[in-house]
């Protein structure tokens, strides 16, 4: 029995559970918001050092996570958010087959690109959706089609890859597929647990290979034994600080009053106006981050330029806008 277990391969073991490769999805997809959180505060805290953070996060992070993946899935086959989870990507005609560059840069382009041009592409046409809602869309014949095409496009890429997802996450369970997802089906790849050899890798030993001493590359080395748990927990924490910041900080008072607007001689009757425009606001929007309301079209296009308050420079995006129904 023993000399049979020694012919034993990875093919042998179970298959990652349901539970654990959702797990990791999970734990992937709270890099972004985590990131943007962090990159928001700074900026509307320190607008005048970190402001451009703010304005190129998602530009930013894209970087960041393309060198990150790439790191990774070149070393130990796996992304950044599998290893964590001791998985890595493998080809679904066995644990023989090579991972090729067409694996390494069809997962990290699938990993990275995609995501982010799907995230612009839901902004672009949720700006889209708000503009015929107030009527005021382009009525040129050429940048309605352009629009339309955008709007149509989001909504059947999303119902597509979720309603695909669903049928192939019911599929694994089932145990009719090797994969859950269908991004690592259409590039044949299947996750596997990986061996003890690449649940070693240290990414530090990689960037600064002979330039560590040894002391400190044990204590890294240690510290990393934990690591899975410490960077749940500040991913974790950082979305929930988020959750309830805004609620916490107007309830302790944090947020410090804004300057005084000088109220302009044509003020509207019922006390609103655009500080922008200084005009009655049409189509009312107010950003939060501040309170102040504007025009929905003055306030989208400050926003296009300069991601700031146009009163008070705190930092701020079009998802910080609601739309008010003032009667």
């Amino acid at each position: 029995m023993n000399n049979q277990a020694v012919y034993l391969t990875q093919n042998n073991q179970p298959t990652p559970s349901i539970f654990e490769v959702i797990a990791q999805e999970t734990f992937n997809d709270l890099l972004s918001p985590a990131f943007k959180q962090v990159s928001m505060h700074l900026a509307s805290c320190y607008p005048e050092l970190f402001g451009w953070l703010g304005r190129w996060h998602e530009e930013i992070f894209l970087a960041l996570n393309i060198a990150v993946q790439y790191t990774y899935l070149k070393n130990v086959e796996a992304s950044y958010s599998e290893f964590l989870y001791s998985l890595k990507r493998s080809c679904v005609r066995g644990e023989e087959a090579p991972f090729s560059r067409r694996h390494l840069f069809g997962s990290l382009a699938l990993l990275t690109v995609f995501p982010y041009l799907r995230s612009r592409l839901h902004s672009l046409a949720t700006r889209y959706y708000l503009d015929e809602g107030d009527g005021v869309a382009p009525s040129d014949t050429r940048s309605k089609t352009l629009r339309g095409i955008v709007m149509r496009l989001s909504t059947l890429l999303g119902v597509t890859l979720e309603s695909w997802k669903l049928c192939q996450t019911v599929l694994y369970l089932l145990g009719k597929s090797t994969t859950h997802s269908p991004l690592l089906l259409l590039l044949g790849l299947t996750l596997r647990y990986c061996s003890e050899r690449q649940s070693e890798f240290y990414i530090w030993k990689v960037l600064f290979w002979g330039r560590i001493p040894m002391f400190l590359n044990k204590t890294l080395e240690r510290l990393s034994n934990h690591w899975v748990e410490v960077v749940g927990f500040v991913t974790q924490l950082v979305q929930s600080v988020s959750s309830n910041r805004n609620a916490g900080a107007i309830a302790k008072g944090d947020i410090p009053a804004p300057q005084a607007f000088p109220k302009p001689s044509n003020v509207c009757g019922d006390g609103f106006i655009c500080p922008l425009c200084l005009k009655k606001p049409k189509v009312p929007t107010v950003l939060r981050v501040s309170g102040y309301i504007y025009c929905y079209l003055c306030i989208i296009n400050h926003l296009a330029k300069s991601e700031t308050c146009p009163v008070t420079k705190y930092a701020a995006s079009t998802e910080d806008l609601i739309r008010l129904n003032l009667t």
